[in-house]
């Protein structure tokens, strides 16, 4: 027997390259056939492969399997699985490895058919792979060997039907009939047999298969719907409301049923029944949340874009919380809602009070972190790692967040402190999540710059780039704070451009790049990178238009010097330096 995790891989095989099923390729000859003595070993090679299978150790396994398969070539069996073996772990990556697996795995079918689950899996593997010809034979095959297995026969009339052609399709409703009079009526047998008929044009028939299960499983919703759903393929929308209709009607609980009647509004463009039967079914007490859920996600999905449709989504999602005020998926799902209309501070809300109602997750707490940040909400955001930090005190990345807080309500001390305690925590539990450890060091960085600690916050900025050498973050804000301290412009020029390169459309990368030039007295060179992230940026912040005015000023167009100048005077109205630039119309280092 051969190990459950083979056939589990087997289960799992997804489709290949075109090329396998296009190349034949002959399996090597091996010369002469193998003594007595090499089959014997051969044998207990094999079974010693099996057994390091069974323990989990699959490079064990596949050598030997390759030793065992070269010292008796003549053994298919052997060969069949190093075959699957090569196809299912290197096919993706190898196509000749795959298309002799393939070939391997046929000679074996053609040698022992009578091997059941060796030629299930190729029979499964040419199925996926699409060729129908090749599956038509193997399942033809083993249906004549096992005419019992129900999964044969199914198979076989799947392949058939696949084919296309008038008499393929017809040997495979004769199947489906063989299958149905053993295993009687069914959904599984009466739909693959309609879509069956209606490949051939038989109307008739196919609706006859669907209304005869209707008949023989009465108050079974599912075969209702298939039913109303081989109507809507017919392009008969009144006969498939009546089978969801009464669908709806015998199982007024059932989701997929109220679903599939909402879709049937939707396709003929009722709109107004359509959304009728969206918010009658949030209302049902008896309809199950999850099922709830999913009508409103495909709603939101419909209309989430459309201003005019929000007051009716929002008395919508009145009515979810207000029938299920205590479920954290109802706030989740009003809280993405809200992110899609980038109303930040109204999904922190709803993420909050999901927090409230379970409060386990630490990712969920990163998220609300997240959108207070967003939001410009840097005293929620502070609070909100604090909380996080009630429930997860030893967790780095809970530290290191509530460090980034700290800074942006200008706390650099405690922003310092919270930020080593992270870093302690990741070097102690997790030392080598090394975009962690950068991550946090660069924020330590970031704080002693603000702390007016220029030395120490540029050794905290090279431990980051230690730590990870492609910290965009990192070499951003070191080139920037270097070209601030007129320190290495040329090192603060290649990190900058190495950010530039990353993403060269970032508005804040673009005017750390010009202020570098800047610095460097490349004026007109700046002045590309500036205009560039001046029509980038949708908000750009005083810090831009203050640099974009003192490279105006440098390459003689001082007009536009003195306009980003007073742009930058109204986001910062008490910095004494601009005042002076555009009172005197002219340019102040200090």
């Amino acid at each position: 027997m051969r190990n459950n995790d083979i056939h589990r891989n087997r289960k799992g095989l997804t489709a290949l390259l075109a090329v396998i099923l296009a190349v034949v390729v002959l399996l090597p000859a091996y010369g002469s056939r193998p003594d007595e003595d090499t089959r014997r070993k051969s044998d207990y090679i094999y079974m010693e492969a099996l057994r390091q299978n069974a323990l989990g150790n699959a490079a064990a396994y596949y050598t030997l399997l390759e030793r065992a398969s070269r010292l008796n070539p003549d053994e298919t069996s052997m060969s069949s699985d190093l075959g699957f073996y090569d196809i299912a772990f290197f096919g993706k990556t190898d196509s000749l490895l795959a298309v002799n697996g393939l070939a391997r795995m046929k000679d074996h079918f053609d040698a022992s058919p009578e091997d059941y689950f060796s030629s299930l899996s190729y029979g499964s593997l040419v199925s996926r792979l699409g060729d129908m010809k090749e599956a038509v034979r193997v399942w033809s095959k083993l249906d004549s060997l096992f005419p019992d297995k129900h999964d044969v026969a199914l198979n076989l009339a799947q392949s058939l039907a696949m084919m296309g052609d008038s008499a393929s399709i017809v040997k495979s409703i004769s199947v489906f009939d063989r299958l149905e009079r053993k295993l009687g009526h069914s959904l599984m047998i009466s739909g693959n047999r309609a879509n069956a008929y209606l490949v051939i044009g038989d109307t008739v028939s196919a609706i006859k298969q669907m209304t005869d299960l209707a008949r023989e499983t009465p108050g079974d919703i599912t075969a209702l719907l298939a039913t109303g759903d081989l109507y809507m393929a017919m392009q008969r929308t009144d006969s498939a409301l009546v089978f969801y209709d009464l669908a709806c009607a015998i199982d007024s609980t059932s989701g997929p049923a109220f679903y599939k009647r909402a879709s049937y509004y939707q396709t003929v463009g009722d709109t107004a029944r359509y959304e009728n039967e969206i918010m009658t079914a949030l209302q049902k007490d008896n309809l199950e949340l999850d099922v709830k859920l999913e009508l409103m996600r495909v709603f939101l999905v419909d209309i989430y874009q459309d201003s005019v449709r929000r007051p009716q989504i929002e008395q919508l999602f009145g009515m979810l919380i207000d029938a299920h005020p205590h479920e954290v998926e109802v706030h989740k799902l009003y809280a993405s809602y809200l992110v899609a209309l980038k109303d930040f501070a109204g999904a922190a809300e709803q993420q909050s009070y999901a927090l409230d109602i379970d409060p386990s997750k630490i990712e969920e707490w990163m998220g609300l972190f997240s959108l207070y940040a967003t939001a410009g909400d840097y005293k929620k955001q502070l609070e909100t790692g604090l909380a996080a930090l009630h429930y997860f005190p030893d967790d780095p990345q809970a530290n290191w967040y509530t460090a980034i807080a700290y800074l942006q309500n200008d706390d650099y001390k405690s922003g310092i402190t919270q930020a080593q305690k992270a870093l302690d925590i990741a070097l102690a539990t997790d030392s080598t999540n090394l975009q962690l450890l950068s991550d946090i060091t660069c924020t330590i960085g970031d704080a002693y710059y603000k702390e007016n600690k220029t030395d120490s916050a540029f050794v905290y900025y090279e431990k980051s780039l230690v730590y990870n050498p492609d910290n965009m973050l990192a070499l951003n804000n070191c080139a920037y704070y270097l070209a601030c301290e007129d320190r290495d412009l040329d090192r603060a020029e290649e990190m900058s451009a190495r950010v530039i390169a990353h993403d060269p459309d970032s508005p804040t990368s673009l005017d750390t790049y010009a202020w570098v030039l800047f610095k460097k007295h490349e004026y007109k060179t700046a002045l590309d990178f500036i205009e560039k992230a001046l029509e980038l940026e949708d908000e750009p912040s005083a810090e831009l238009y203050h640099h974009a005015g003192d490279i105006y000023f440098m390459t003689g167009k001082r007009e536009k010097a003195l306009e980003n100048w007073k742009e930058a005077l109204k986001l910062e109205p008490d910095n004494d330096l601009l005042k002076r630039k555009i009172k005197h119309k002219a340019f102040f280092y200090e």
